[in-house]
């Protein structure tokens, strides 16, 4: 990976990292540490961001990214994972994909990307186990980022 695509999953991460909703609930926020997320939960984790280069000009690329950032919630209650309890104040998966979703819209990252992020896409699962305990989100987003060739 080259520095300036670390530089781009590094200010994601920064920005999940320091989204104030998030922190004042979500235990783990990491990069690409699918395995040891989760066993900490809720998490946030930027899962994977492949891209394709595309050449704009003799001096240019374009990379089109799409960055896919999981996200788990677990409870022993049933359907708390999912839907969360204002019993106990938890949030569930339904709320923290609303709340990645919500750090990263309009977004540029520190300018790294030519426009900020307009379009998320949001998919909520159930782990194998089929207990209700265990739920995980993916939120994904389409962006581009203009660098010029060395």
């Amino acid at each position: 990976m080259s520095s300036s695509n670390r530089e781009l999953i590094n200010a994601i991460f920064n920005e999940l990292k320091n989204n104030e909703t998030l922190s004042a609930y979500v235990k783990n926020i990491s990069i690409a540490n699918v395995g040891v997320s989760q066993k900490i939960f809720p998490f946030v984790t930027i899962a994977n961001a492949p891209y394709n280069i595309n050449p704009a000009s003799a001096c240019a690329d374009f990379f089109t990214y799409n960055v896919e950032i999981l996200a788990g919630t677990f409870c022993m209650v049933p359907n708390t994972a999912y839907q969360g309890s204002d019993v106990n104040g938890r949030e569930g998966i339904l709320q923290l994909a609303r709340d990645v979703e919500s750090a990263v819209r309009n977004k540029t990252f520190g300018n790294r990307l030519m426009k900020p992020v307009s379009e998320t896409a949001v998919r909520i699962f159930q782990r194998k186990d089929r207990s209700g305990m265990l739920w995980n989100a993916v939120v994904s987003f389409p962006c581009v980022r203009w660098q010029n060739r060395p």
